[in-house]
């Protein structure tokens, strides 16, 4: 499965960047091999659209924002949230403005200080974290980069527990508990759910810190959502009440390419452990499967024939089987409206 064959992909959200880092300005993005300019229109609201100008198709992303106007760099004109030209500079007083000068706007939203955009009429909508608005919890901003990994990858990844053992012994995985318990897998409307146990290690200095746990070895438990196609909420549980509920959205940029935009969500405070400690851990496995993942190849298999499985591979076999269904245009949640209002920030 290449992501840019699946016409359905073009229908869900996808993360595009952090809302601050719009505030210096527009930005490029690549969302399944189509090039859009985001930026942000107030304090709570982003436009989106096609990244060229319907007059002399220069980049967008290379002009400016102006009274929540995308400004062409080229000769000025401005664009509104709808895509309709509000200003060419070039036009005498009185006389309209062309009705072709609109851009080829997309679908964006605000959610979790995040700007998320969807190519087309969205299906399904986005995750409900309620944790996000608990005063009990703070965020913590990680990552917004590109990795050259299929997005699909980096999903198989996450529901894929027995790699904990090897790809991250250098960090927290355990080598001598490799013979793990299969993961308690529940389908749900958004995709599926997975709870594991494992018996990890803790000796580094920065998982000490970052986990509040002096103990060589701890158990975490672990409950992670999938939101088809590209989302993943991880909820890890530590035996020392610690909740530490990692986001990890994930952005098809092209076949061999994605965008993480990942974000904490913990129920401690800045005097327990410092952000800067739980980012550095974090940073520390992520890179791990980064290594890992960019050796990869950029077809994700969804025949489930052509590899070989066992009991703990379960996670990445119901994944396949949901994957299967979009491709098939099948999986029910392609059939429910998003509920998620454009613009709307939470």
């Amino acid at each position: 499965m290449l992501v840019t064959e699946v016409p359905a992909f073009r229908s869900f959200w996808y993360p595009v960047a952090f809302v601050d880092d719009l505030a210096d300005g527009p930005l490029r993005r690549t969302v399944l091999g189509e090039h859009l300019v985001v930026w942000k229109v107030s304090d709570d609201e982003i436009g989106a659209a096609h990244d060229v100008c319907p007059h002399r198709s220069s980049a967008l992303s290379k002009g400016w924002v102006e009274n929540g106007c995308i400004v062409c760099p080229y000769h000025g004109w401005q664009f509104g949230q709808s895509g309709k030209a509000q200003l060419i500079p070039q036009l005498d007083p009185g006389v309209p403005i062309p009705p072709k000068a609109v851009l080829r706007s997309v679908h964006a939203t605000v959610r979790y200080g995040v700007a998320w955009v969807a190519l087309e009429e969205p299906v399904g909508g986005l995750p409900d974290i309620p944790e996000w608005s608990d005063p009990g919890y703070r965020h913590i901003r990680e990552f917004d980069e590109t990795w050259d990994v299929a997005a699909p990858r980096l999903v198989d990844n996450s529901f894929d527990p027995a790699h904990v053992a090897f790809v991250h012994r250098r960090t927290f995985g355990a080598e001598a508990d490799a013979n793990i318990d299969p993961p308690e897998i529940t389908m749900t409307d958004e995709g599926l759910e997975a709870r594991t146990e494992l018996v990890v290690q803790n000796q580094l200095d920065v998982s000490q810190r970052a986990n509040r746990i002096s103990d060589p070895t701890t158990v975490r438990t672990t409950v992670s959502r999938f939101v088809a196609p590209f989302l993943r909420v991880m909820g890890i549980t530590y035996p020392n009440g610690l909740h530490h509920i990692l986001v990890t959205g994930i952005c098809p940029v092209d076949d061999g390419t994605m965008r993480l935009v990942q974000w904490a969500i913990r129920n401690d405070t800045e005097d327990d452990v410092a952000a800067a400690d739980v980012v550095a851990f974090d940073r520390a496995v992520t890179f791990e499967d980064k290594d890992l993942l960019e050796g990869t190849t950029n077809d994700y298999e969804l025949d489930l024939v052509d590899l070989v499985h066992l009991k703990v591979d379960r996670g990445t076999i119901a994944l396949r089987k949901i994957y299967r269904e979009i491709v098939d245009g099948t999986w029910p949640g392609l059939a429910t409206p998003d509920s998620e209002p454009a613009n709307a920030t939470t």
